[in-house]
């Protein structure tokens, strides 16, 4: 709804909410995945209280129900949820300790409401990977600690190569 509150929500562009909800069972049934892409260039998550963290849960969880997405997308470009402080395997950042238990409680209702697991995929900037190759802080390999306590669970991580810069 804003930078401050961690309520998400989706309207679909140009077609009704149970038009957009044919559509995505369509895609479906031709065996096709749909995500619903968390973040992008724009956008910064700041899950720095349980309070945002616990709004950010229910509201995903609930957008997962409504439309009968597949999964989830993490797009996140900016704000603290993709700052690393700490190591990879112990982060110290609240807002990244929040997002990663987010994630889980997300991943665990999916499971409960669908009875299967969901797709999960990033899509970092460069230097929040392969920028923690040279320094690990801030921006520099933020999404290391993500990458870790999802290792298990990614289907995929689109590293965004063409935001590199020459």
């Amino acid at each position: 709804n804003s930078p401050s509150d961690m309520n998400m929500n989706f309207m679909p562009d140009g077609v009704s909410q149970s038009t957009f909800i044919s559509q995505v069972q369509t895609l479906q049934s031709q065996g096709k995945k749909v995500l619903l892409s968390i973040g992008g260039a724009n956008t910064s998550i700041s899950l720095n209280n349980l309070t945002n963290r616990d709004v950010f849960v229910n509201s995903m969880s609930s957008l997962m129900t409504t439309y009968g997405f597949d999964g989830i997308d993490i797009d996140i470009e900016h704000g603290n949820s993709i700052l690393a402080a700490g190591s990879i395997t112990n982060p110290t950042s609240v807002d990244v300790i929040n997002l990663i238990a987010a994630i889980n409680q997300i991943k665990t209702n999916y499971y409960t409401t669908f009875n299967r697991n969901m797709m999960l995929t990033f899509a970092p900037e460069t230097a929040y990977v392969h920028g923690g190759m040279s320094a690990f802080g801030g921006i520099w390999g933020g999404y290391l600690p993500l990458l870790d306590a999802f290792r298990n669970d990614l289907d995929y991580v689109h590293v965004q190569l063409y935001n590199s810069g020459s």
